[in-house]
């Protein structure tokens, strides 16, 4: 609808501040991380709950307890101390957010609060519609809605299938509140229909053309996949189909893997699984035809420097310069040598006491440098996109790496420097080229990533994957934990009430049914 704007809650804050003029640079999470890192350090006084595991796993601890604040700012904490009687832990956090609350760049629930602020006497006229109840959002979120004077679009839990088929005994069975449990008797009619594979990689291809044939009955077909979507969008792109546009991100991508391979190369003793990884990946520094001679010498010969080594890579160099002439050649071999030497022949440090930082980032700041001139080298634009955003990841690392300078870090251990690429891979990218297509004279199946989108009758349902599920997980805190943030303003959402709604979710797909329900199960 013209004007209107559908949006998860990230979406809806970044409009609103936008409209107000208080957006402010995109901060990752891993840039928010570094500072909190440093004023748990200086917090630390070798007594703090926190202390040994921070010095076994100083990053694992920093993330874990930046997304505690981050939880509590959410619930409507605004950064009190708690009473000395009350849980060492809190206490704790309490005194480092006195240092964090000036250096750490604003999570979501501290931009909701500055956000609160700032519409205090300002009139936006803007309308909100929820479609998820209130009471399930955190508590500075249901602030902002009631500022907003956001309704409810209460979605009511009711069989949308008539008559006595299957689909519609199952569907009033799962309302009846007063059953007891037990079997539903069912004809067999092919209302309901439960399917089970080895795994979605085997099951996408059949349920690809079933949809589509679905479709031939009329009426609208809806397929939800909560896991695995990309997977049945190759299956019905290899049917023939248009892809639905399911989101696929991952860091599994080749080029998403030089950074952390070439990061493994400089510990000692030097390991010859991760010397064969590099020389035998898709794509690296190093080129291509050079990797693979020398990955042949290290499966016969592990190891690099001995006598095969150095006659294999001589072979190796000659055949990759053999078309040139004899000035561009020895330029050619020239360039070549201090690339294997910077790559694979350089300094190796000790995994434990560490590297320093400067070189690290001289690595890093390296593999930048071959991704940027490989994107630029590159026509096709999916791989493009592939290398831009595996740059992205490796500016973000050098980036890091600067502000670990700035606090005074001058080393880091293996451990340390394999958390920081988690944390600036996160979840990785899409693959390019997999948006949702549409195609002339062929119907559109509707798609969903979720149980909760299913708001409107559909004819036919497809769960695909539905006992792939994720359950709420409880909080990490215990029942006076809990009573303590509350008294100081934190009121967590209860984890009854996150597994309630979570409950009534799953019925929506089920119930939103009028002719056929789908469910496929798989056994990976």
């Amino acid at each position: 609808m013209l004007g209107s704007l559908t949006s998860g809650r990230a979406g809806l804050l970044n409009w609103l501040e936008s409209q107000l003029g208080l957006q402010i640079p995109t901060v990752s999470f891993t840039a928010r991380m570094v500072p909190y890192l440093s004023c748990l350090r200086e917090c630390d006084d070798g007594s703090r709950f926190y202390s040994a595991s921070l010095a076994k796993d100083d990053f694992g601890v920093a993330s874990t307890l930046l997304s505690w604040r981050d939880t509590w700012y959410e619930a409507g904490w605004e950064g009190g101390g708690f009473s000395a009687d009350g849980s060492r832990r809190l206490i704790d956090m309490a005194e480092v957010e006195k240092a964090a609350a000036e250096r750490v760049p604003l999570g979501l629930g501290q931009r909701v609060r500055r956000l609160l602020a700032a519409l205090d006497g300002n009139q936006l006229g803007v309308v909100v519609t929820l479609l998820d109840p209130p009471e399930i959002f955190p508590t500075v979120w249901q602030q902002l809605f009631d500022t907003l004077g956001a309704k409810t679009e209460t979605y009511e839990l009711m069989p949308k299938c008539r008559g006595d088929s299957d689909l519609a005994v199952l569907q009033r069975a799962l309302l009846d509140e007063d059953r007891e449990g037990g079997e539903i008797e069912l004809q067999g009619d092919g209302t309901v229909v439960v399917l089970r594979d080895g795994s979605p990689q085997l099951s996408a291809p059949w349920i690809a053309r079933f949809a589509h044939r679905q479709l031939d009955r009329g009426g609208k077909v809806a397929v939800l996949a909560s896991d695995d979507g990309a997977t049945l969008d190759d299956a019905l792109a290899d049917a023939g189909f248009p892809r639905l546009g399911f989101s696929d991100t991952s860091y599994w991508r080749p080029a998403f893997q030089v950074l952390p391979l070439v990061l493994e190369l400089l510990w000692r003793p030097l390991d010859p699984n991760v010397l064969q990884q590099f020389l035998t990946h898709p794509m690296g520094p190093i080129p291509k035809d050079i990797r693979g001679r020398l990955a042949d010498r290290v499966l016969r010969e592990p190891g690099i420097g001995g006598e095969g080594w150095k006659t294999t890579l001589s072979r190796a160099l000659d055949q990759a310069t053999k078309h040139l002439d004899e000035k561009a050649g020895a330029e050619r071999r020239k360039g070549l040598i201090e690339r294997i030497e910077f790559w694979l022949n350089g300094e190796r440090f000790d995994a434990e006491q560490g590297v320093e930082v400067e070189v690290l980032r001289e690595r890093v700041q390296a593999v930048s440098r071959w991704l940027n001139a490989a994107r630029n080298a590159e026509s096709d634009d999916g791989l493009r996109e592939v290398y831009k955003a595996a740059l992205g990841q490796a500016d973000e690392l050098d980036r890091t790496i600067d502000r670990l300078a700035t606090t005074g870090a001058t080393i880091l251990n293996r451990e340390s420097v394999r958390r920081l690429v988690e944390a600036v891979r996160g979840t990785g990218t899409s693959r390019p080229g997999r948006h949702r297509q549409c195609e002339a004279g062929v119907t559109e199946l509707l798609r969903a990533n979720s149980p909760a989108a299913f708001l409107q009758p559909v004819v036919q349902v497809v769960w695909w994957g539905c006992d792939s599920v994720k359950m709420t997980s409880q909080y990490p805190w215990s029942s006076a934990e809990q009573t303590l943030l509350a008294a100081h303003g934190a009121e967590l959402v209860p984890v009854s009430a996150q597994l309630e709604w979570q409950a009534k979710s799953w019925l929506r797909p089920l119930l939103s049914a009028t002719e056929r329900l789908v469910l496929v199960l798989h056994d990976n």
